[in-house]
């Protein structure tokens, strides 16, 4: 069942010549299954899942749990962002503002700005999100 290693469901299902895509949506679901029995969604794991969600409550009934579908779905409509692209900055935003060039410090900064919004710890606002990106690149600095 889940206990069997990622590697193993992805070795599997690679001697079944599946897509890439098919490959990725089980991983993902094998994922969330596994977080899910552990208990409720993070802000973050129901972030990542986005839609997926809704199937792992789905598959929950066939490990003797109740799902949770209208619970998830509701929590899922409440996120502030679905994608980064729903971020109010940017790496452009990023670049111009802090002056650099692209580099890990912007991959790093747009996690940690996108992660802030979805565990609302942060409003989803570009001169928020640039006095906060500017704090943590400060802070990444000392």
């Amino acid at each position: 069942h889940l206990e069997i290693p990622t590697e193993k469901v992805t070795t599997f299902l690679k001697a079944w010549k599946v897509s890439n895509d098919f490959l990725q949506e089980c991983r993902e679901l094998v994922w969330g299954l596994r977080q899910r029995k552990m208990g409720y969604y993070t802000p973050m794991a129901l972030y990542r899942l986005g839609e997926r969600a809704l199937t792992v409550e789905t598959l929950l009934t066939y490990y003797g749990r109740p799902g949770e579908a209208g619970r998830t779905a509701l929590a899922l409509a409440q996120l502030p962002i679905r994608s980064l692209r729903q971020l109010a900055v940017n790496g452009n935003d990023l670049k111009q503002q802090f002056n650099q060039k692209a580099g890990p410090w912007l991959k790093d900064t747009l996690h940690y700005l996108e992660q802030g919004v979805v565990e609302s710890r942060f409003v989803n606002d570009g001169p928020i999100l640039l006095a906060e990106a500017e704090k943590f690149l400060k802070q990444d600095s000392e």
